[in-house]
């Protein structure tokens, strides 16, 4: 694979900072969750805690996800043209 050097650096820098978001602002996430949920859930299982965690983390994906599926609706009800 012969890619130019330049590219090649833009592209791993790119990598490190994708990467250095994602890790720190998940730890971020979880941290703060997982606060929430001893505050608010500390009478609750252990068991119940982590389903309370899991079940809030995976609104912010659905959130990410739902604007490109209603796009991708919009187009398939225009047949296929963005509009």
């Amino acid at each position: 694979m012969n890619v130019p050097v330049p590219e090649l650096l833009r592209k791993r820098r790119y990598e490190r900072v994708i990467d250095t978001f994602r890790n720190h602002t998940g730890q971020e996430l979880f941290k703060l969750l997982a606060q929430r949920a001893l505050d608010e859930l500390s009478q609750e299982s252990g068991f119940d805690r982590f389903s309370a965690i899991l079940a809030a983390s995976i609104i912010p994906v659905a959130e990410v996800l739902w604007g490109p599926i209603e796009k991708a609706q919009d187009r398939q009800r225009n047949g296929g043209q963005d509009g």
